[in-house]
């Protein structure tokens, strides 16, 4: 048997202590990789800071050429190279139509009279093109940098992200009474009608239109062809009852036909007979939808539900129709349903949208004699004789219930 001599002893242990600190030493080193990422990339990391100090210089720089151009034009009114940006008015009665606001998205807060707003690429003279949004209080000189999709520009009839294509639009907030129609006839409407309690049941009240549901509708003829790029239909209001329609829109013949286009939302019964909060398009041609929306006691119509229950309150819907039948439905901006019509549908009820001999009724809908009409305080109503995106659809409904928000606060 051989002896471990003490020299090989040592050998192992060195060996072995080797071993140890090799492995303690790329933990080690891991670690501290770990952290010195994290200090360069984290949220107070070295990268991270940089950048945001690069920011602030040149935020801090362009606010520095906004006051100095705008001290300029102080001293130099004339001067056209001064005069940046576009002033703001309050929305009051001494402004008239030429009030103009910035809102914050967020707290509502609003900055009229006495405020400049300056736009993300105004020329900035020797500072070259801005690369922020600005406020800029020509009383005070208080200076406010505006991010990116945090505010909403609002102005007297400006209330729209989309005004191609736009066909009809009753909007109260910019009405001067009513009579603000143009050719539109109006039936039913005579004059400012209240109930008991001294609420306005139809007409113009200053802040809405109202359809009292008994003989209230609009008629309007247009030389749009309807059948081309499509229709799209907006309606924004305040139901108060379970039986009440936000709208209704009727294209066909003026002494009313089973034979139109015709589209109702509102609170309606299903084919069980239950009160729910949805789209009814009938077009009474025996030509089955295509749809998983077609109803299933009626060939010719279908009903899309937005809600499995009766809608309250302030509401606004789209219902967006492209020439080729496809279709969705926005409840307040967000999507809710969409399909696509099979063609022989398509084909027949593009019949009543391309023909210019036939009214567009706002209000009232007919089955042979038989008229419906609609019962609503009214925001907006408007028809665009083209299908709007998704997109377009969703910034219509931000800017519109940004406008009824300015009017509520004030």
């Amino acid at each position: 048997m051989m002896e471990v001599t003490k020299k090989e002893k040592g050998k192992k242990r060195i060996s072995g202590i080797t071993l140890i600190a090799l492995v303690i030493t790329i933990v080690v080193l891991v670690i501290l990789a770990g952290v010195s990422i994290s200090m360069l990339t984290g949220e107070n990391g070295i990268l991270t800071q940089a950048q945001l100090a690069k920011k602030l210089t040149e935020v801090s720089s362009e606010k520095e050429g906004v006051q100095l151009i705008m001290q300029m034009h102080y001293l130099d009114e004339d001067n056209e190279k001064y005069d940046i940006g576009t002033k703001l008015y309050d929305r009051n009665i001494t402004n008239g139509n030429k009030w103009s606001i910035i809102m914050i998205k967020d707290t509502k807060e609003t900055y009229g009279n006495d405020w400049r707003y300056i736009p993300k690429g105004t020329n900035l003279l020797d500072y070259g093109e801005a690369q922020y949004n600005w406020l800029y209080n020509e009383e005070t000189g208080e200076t406010i940098q505006l991010e990116e999709d945090s505010f909403i520009e609002l102005a007297y009839g400006a209330n729209l992200a989309v005004k191609d294509g736009l066909v009809f639009n009753l909007d109260p907030l910019n009405m001067e009474d009513s009579n603000s129609w143009g050719d539109a006839i109006l039936y039913g409407f005579n004059g400012v009608e209240k109930d008991e309690e001294g609420n306005v049941i139809s007409g113009f009240s200053g802040e809405d239109f109202n359809f009292d549901g008994e003989d209230d509708y609009i008629e309007i003829y247009s030389d749009s062809d309807f059948s081309e790029d499509g229709i799209t239909i907006e309606t924004y209001g305040n139901l108060q009852t379970e039986s009440s329609r936000l709208g209704n829109v009727y294209k066909g013949p003026s002494e009313g036909s089973k034979f139109a286009f015709k589209y109702v939302v509102g609170n309606i019964a299903n084919h069980y007979n239950k009160i729910i909060f949805q789209i009814n398009g009938t077009f009474y041609q025996g030509i089955e939808t295509g749809t998983k929306y077609q109803c299933p006691t009626y060939g010719n119509d279908f009903h899309i539900p937005i809600m499995e229950e009766a809608c309250l309150g302030d509401t606004y819907v789209t219902f967006s129709l492209k020439d080729d039948g496809s279709f969705f439905v926005l409840l307040n901006g967000k999507k809710v349903a969409e399909d696509k019509f099979n063609p022989e549908y398509v084909e027949h009820y593009k019949e009543y949208l391309s023909n210019k001999e036939y009214p567009i009724l706002i209000g009232k809908t007919t089955s042979a004699n038989i008229p419906y009409f609609m019962k609503i305080k009214s925001y907006a109503i408007r028809v665009y004789n083209k299908a709007l995106s998704e997109e377009e659809a969703a910034d219509n409904y931000e800017k519109t219930v940004a406008y009824r928000e300015l009017l509520n606060n004030n």
